[in-house]
């Protein structure tokens, strides 16, 4: 019952070689048998050590082997840098402040704190459980582990061991901590004056890095308390996995193969702020070595993970998946294959660019949201392809410049893999370019085909961009678990999944409309409505208009050049104020709706064009419909929705380019035969329409992708020509005007700087292309596969 108070200037705790040779302050030591009460207070001017060799060094109550349980806080003030050290520690031995100690058994209750001006360093060693840890606890300890802990330096380090299980914690718990009904309990708070944080996991087994409450393989029954993370001064807050199997960085409770009933409750939160960067990296070695801000892990089993989740960089956001296995980076709660209902708000904010990276690693993730994404559907559960519970909560994600996602995903769930996971709620919302979001932004969104970007199935997808040049989404981008299918070429009629704060015509000239929507980043009322839904931790619309037209999704431009305005001929009406005699030319179908009269022949109307129809503003009708009564082709012959997944059946007819008669299907999941593309050009995607159409097998399909298209995408819309019915001779014009990556079939050159024609028949000139095809054929032949290539020589 007596508390240890030190004052000194410079402190140095080091513990010798030999054998039960050990360094403390605080109540209890090596092998100490029965209740501890007492604090521990060290009040130093200087710099401290604290160096473990054999067995351990230790600032705080208990020591290795303890039994009974300690009433006891740990309260370190120091003048300077602080190092916690056990590189150089024999096997299970430690380096640690705070009660408690290796393979302690008992309740361990009070709470722990350094703070220093100088920097903090723990660096954990190479042998098995040479571990570093601020916070009650230690491997293989046992008992509920219940108070706050406080870590202030001018930075703040903690790098795990090249041994087996050396991990560097700064919470409570340790490497399989605690029973089934114990419990890992506290608030975390964490803070870099002026420097980085940084959590390194090492090259052994199990041996990660942590800011949190539990620890790899433990167990508990609630693992819970907010966790603050900043780093000022220009600091970044780095996660960075390590070369061993399960060596991962995190910042939130739990760990992999963590068993426990609730990680986080409702009103916690998770809050990360960088003046500078947040990068978080997995590894390129190590199974399961994931970068986290949030709570679970690789194979938790827990009912609920709880809590909002707020990350804030100044400057950049980086998340990158690994190479290994399982090897992944996410803002959200989860991880592979990790059970339990998952909830919690996601608002996170880059102030110069964001960027998610896939990594090359089986089911090696990138993405901000929970639950996981487990590609090959290995996972147990029923969850995302992994982990089973339901997910839910808003996503905002805002940049105040680009946004890039190369494979990487932005919600919950993907719709690919799990349609549904137990509907759990909430909209994603993502604004770029919010620095600037007008029409003179400069912010891209730019994602590939094997990105994805999704709410809850019955939330909404809203996304803010300056512009359509701003949109460099890929063909095939999957939102809401639609491929996207392209940005129209300006000036284009807005399409069904568009909305504008302000539309100018061809000329550059504001039509006047009546916005649509605001920007995100614009007053509402007193601040940008981003920074407001971020305060307030509640996600709220800029406008009600959203529309699922073309899927459940929206995009929200804030300029865009329409075609608005045409002279029309004035249809019926107009054909009876010409007053000629009959005729055909009269305006009839090309007055139509532009010009304000009705879309008649104009059989009356002669060849001069009424006065009763004038100039009009056009306003978009469908002339088709699909199977379910969706908008196929409106009145400018644009595609202006998709049919539902499935629907082959034919769904219009239209006027090729040499006056045949072509029947039109829907373009979706399984492009099949031709199509209106935008502005009336006819569309096909080669190997999926009748077969007297084939010019190239379908099994090459794939093949002639990943020669053409830079980003390896299937299912590209082909712009077709000379279409001569029922025969194989097809000219293909490949446009790559609209943005670099769109396609690469410019490679062997042609008749313009950014197109280039083929003509894929025995007629072709191209022998690039002619000898590229043969070597397919005698590949495939060679493969037993001689069906796919004929008529393709």
């Amino acid at each position: 019952g007596t508390s240890t108070t030190v004052t000194a200037g410079d402190v140095s705790l080091q513990a010798g070689a030999g054998i039960a040779t050990y360094s403390q302050i605080g109540a209890g030591g090596l092998g100490a048998d029965g209740n501890i009460s007492g604090n521990t207070l060290l009040m130093g001017t200087g710099s401290l050590a604290v160096s473990a060799s054999a067995d351990y060094a230790q600032i705080g109550a208990g020591g290795g082997s303890v039994t009974g349980d300690i009433l006891s806080t740990t309260t370190v003030n120091g003048g300077g840098d602080a190092a916690i050290d056990a590189s150089a520690a024999a096997t299970n031995s430690y380096a640690q402040i705070g009660a408690g100690g290796f393979d302690v058994d008992g309740d361990l209750t009070g709470g722990t704190s350094l703070i220093t001006t100088g920097a903090i360093t723990m660096t954990s060693g190479a042998n098995t459980n040479t571990y570093t840890q601020i916070g009650q606890g230690g491997s293989f300890s046992e008992g509920n582990k219940v108070g706050d802990t406080s870590v202030v330096g001018q930075s703040v380090s903690a790098t795990a061991g090249a041994g087996d299980f050396a991990y560097a914690q700064i919470g409570n718990g340790g490497t399989e901590t605690g029973g089934f009904l114990d419990s890992n309990v506290g608030i975390i708070n964490v803070g870099a004056l002026g420097g980085d944080v940084t959590l390194t996991g090492g090259a052994g087994q199990g041996s990660y890095a942590q800011a949190g409450n539990g620890g790899f393989n433990g167990t508990g029954t609630f693992t819970s308390g907010s966790i603050l993370v900043t780093a000022q001064g220009g600091g970044d807050v780095v996660l960075t996995a390590g070369a061993g199997d399960d060596a991962y960085s995190q910042i939130g409770h739990g760990g992999n193969s963590y068993l426990g009933v609730d990680f986080g409750h409702v009103g916690e939160m998770i809050q990360v702020q960088a003046d500078h960067d947040v990068i978080l990296t997995a590894s390129d070695t190590g199974d399961a070595a994931h970068a986290t801000i949030g709570h679970g892990g690789r194979l938790v089993r827990t009912l609920e993970q709880t809590a909002d989740i707020t990350v804030t960089a100044v400057n950049d956001l980086v998340i990158a998946g690994g190479a290994a296995d399982n090897a992944t980076a996410q803002i959200g709660h989860g991880g592979s294959a990790g059970d339990g209902a998952k909830r919690g708000d996601l608002f996170v904010d880059a102030g110069n660019d964001a960027t998610l990276t896939r990594g090359t690693g089986a089911n090696a993730y990138a993405k901000i949201g929970h639950g996981d994404q487990l590609f090959d559907g290995s996972g147990l559960g029923a969850g995302s392809g992994g982990g089973s519970g339901s997910v839910g909560g808003d996503i905002q994600l805002t940049t105040g410049q680009d946004l890039t996602l190369t494979g990487g995903m932005v919600g919950h769930i993907d719709p690919s893999i799990m349609v549904n996971h137990g509907n759990g709620g909430g909209d994603t919302f993502v604004a770029i370019s919010r620095t600037d979001p007008t029409a003179s932004g400069t912010g891209l969104l730019t994602a590939d085909a094997d990105s994805v970007l999704a709410s809850d199935a019955n939330g909404e997808l809203r996304l803010y961009l300056p512009g359509r040049a701003n949109n460099q989404m890929a063909w095939g981008t999957q939102l809401n678990g639609t491929p996207y299918w392209g940005v129209p070429t300006e000036p284009a009629t807005l399409g069904v999944d568009e909305f504008a704060l302000v539309q100018l015509d061809e000329n550059g000239v504001d039509l006047g409309a009546t916005p649509q929507h605001a920007n995100l980043a614009d007053l509402a009322p007193s601040s940008p409505r981003w920074q407001e839904n971020l305060a307030n931790q509640a996600l709220t619309a800029d406008t009600t208009n959203y529309s699922t037209g073309a899927g459940n999704y929206s995009l929200y431009y804030d300029t865009v050049s329409v075609v608005q305005a045409t002279t029309g001929g004035g249809g019926a009406a107009g054909g009876a104020a010409g007053g000629g005699g009959p005729g055909t030319a009269g305006g009839g179908t090309a007055g139509g709706t532009a010009g304000g009269g009705t879309a008649g022949a104009g059989a009356a109307g002669g060849s001069a064009a009424g006065a009763a129809g004038g100039t009009g503003t056009e306003t978009p009708t469908p002339i088709e419909t699909g199977p379910n009564g969706e908008v196929v082709i409106d009145s400018d012959g644009n595609p202006v929705a998709f049919p539902n997944p499935g629907d082959l059946e034919p769904i219009a007819t239209a006027t090729g380019p040499n006056g045949e008669e072509l029947v039109i299907y829907g373009q979706y999941v399984d492009p099949q035969g031709l199509f209106l593309e935008r502005n009336g050009v006819v569309g096909v995607t080669p190997g999926l329409i009748d077969p007297d159409f084939i010019p190239v097998g379908p099994s090459l399909e794939d093949l002639l992708d990943d020669r053409f298209n830079d980003d390896k995408q299937q299912g590209f819309i082909r712009r077709v020509y000379n279409v001569e019915p029922l025969t194989t001779s097809f000219e293909f014009d490949y446009e790559g005007t609209s943005r670099e990556g769109w396609s690469s079939f410019s490679v062997f050159g042609g008749p313009g700087e950014d197109t280039t024609s083929y003509i894929l028949s025995p007629e072709s000139d191209d022998e690039d292309l002619r000898r590229y095809l043969e070597n397919l054929e005698l590949q495939q032949q060679e493969m037993g596969n001689e069906a796919p290539v004929e008529g393709a020589e």
